[in-house]
Protein backbone atom coordinates (compact mmCIF):
# COMPACT_ATOMS: atom_id res chain seq x y z
CA UNK A 1 0.00 0.00 0.00
CA UNK A 2 3.02 2.61 0.77
CA UNK A 3 4.40 1.64 -2.71
CA UNK A 4 0.77 2.45 -4.55
CA UNK A 5 0.00 5.78 -2.52
CA UNK A 6 4.06 6.77 -3.48
CA UNK A 7 3.57 5.47 -7.12
CA UNK A 8 0.84 7.86 -7.38
CA UNK A 9 1.81 10.47 -5.98
CA UNK A 10 3.65 11.67 -9.10
CA UNK A 11 1.88 10.10 -11.45
CA UNK A 12 0.52 12.57 -13.99
CA UNK A 13 -2.32 11.59 -17.03
CA UNK A 14 -3.29 13.65 -20.03
CA UNK A 15 -6.42 13.14 -21.89
CA UNK A 16 -7.75 14.78 -25.31
CA UNK A 17 -10.91 15.26 -25.85
CA UNK A 18 -13.12 16.59 -28.39
CA UNK A 19 -16.50 18.51 -27.11
CA UNK A 20 -19.24 18.96 -29.39
CA UNK A 21 -21.65 22.06 -28.75
CA UNK A 22 -24.27 19.49 -27.16
CA UNK A 23 -21.99 19.00 -24.10
CA UNK A 24 -23.38 20.83 -21.26
CA UNK A 25 -21.02 19.23 -18.81
CA UNK A 26 -17.98 17.04 -18.17
CA UNK A 27 -17.28 14.68 -15.89
CA UNK A 28 -14.75 13.14 -14.53
CA UNK A 29 -13.75 10.10 -12.08
CA UNK A 30 -9.90 9.75 -11.19
CA UNK A 31 -9.18 6.10 -9.41
CA UNK A 32 -6.06 4.76 -8.43
CA UNK A 33 -4.67 1.20 -9.56
CA UNK A 34 -6.73 -0.54 -7.59
CA UNK A 35 -10.32 1.29 -8.89
CA UNK A 36 -10.00 3.22 -5.77
CA UNK A 37 -11.42 6.99 -5.64
CA UNK A 38 -8.52 9.42 -5.70
CA UNK A 39 -9.84 12.44 -3.77
CA UNK A 40 -8.44 15.98 -4.07
CA UNK A 41 -6.35 15.03 -7.27
CA UNK A 42 -6.04 18.23 -9.69
CA UNK A 43 -7.50 18.01 -12.65
CA UNK A 44 -6.82 20.32 -15.44
CA UNK A 45 -8.97 21.67 -18.41
CA UNK A 46 -7.18 22.98 -21.27
CA UNK A 47 -8.28 24.18 -25.02
CA UNK A 48 -6.64 23.17 -27.92
CA UNK A 49 -3.28 24.60 -28.16
CA UNK A 50 -2.70 26.28 -25.43
CA UNK A 51 -0.74 26.10 -22.01
CA UNK A 52 -2.64 27.62 -19.50
CA UNK A 53 -5.79 26.00 -17.95
CA UNK A 54 -8.97 27.96 -18.74
CA UNK A 55 -10.66 25.27 -15.83
CA UNK A 56 -8.41 23.61 -12.44
CA UNK A 57 -10.65 21.77 -9.57
CA UNK A 58 -9.66 19.41 -6.90
CA UNK A 59 -11.82 15.85 -7.07
CA UNK A 60 -14.33 15.52 -4.53
CA UNK A 61 -13.95 12.50 -1.99
CA UNK A 62 -15.67 10.34 -4.72
CA UNK A 63 -12.73 11.28 -6.83
CA UNK A 64 -15.25 13.35 -9.69
CA UNK A 65 -15.02 17.05 -10.88
CA UNK A 66 -17.45 18.34 -13.00
CA UNK A 67 -16.83 21.16 -15.65
CA UNK A 68 -19.25 23.02 -16.64
CA UNK A 69 -19.56 26.30 -19.39
CA UNK A 70 -17.06 25.72 -21.97
CA UNK A 71 -16.33 26.30 -25.42
CA UNK A 72 -17.14 22.91 -27.46
CA UNK A 73 -14.22 21.82 -29.72
CA UNK A 74 -10.97 20.00 -29.04
CA UNK A 75 -9.93 19.87 -24.85
CA UNK A 76 -7.01 18.63 -23.24
CA UNK A 77 -7.05 17.35 -19.61
CA UNK A 78 -4.15 16.88 -17.21
CA UNK A 79 -4.76 15.31 -13.72
CA UNK A 80 -1.79 15.12 -10.99
CA UNK A 81 -2.26 12.98 -8.03
CA UNK A 82 -2.40 14.32 -4.84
Amino acid sequence: MRFSRFFIGFVILAVTLDVDASAAEITIKVVDPQSAPVAEAQVELFHANTSTPSAIQLTSTDGEVVFRGFDAGPLHVRILAP
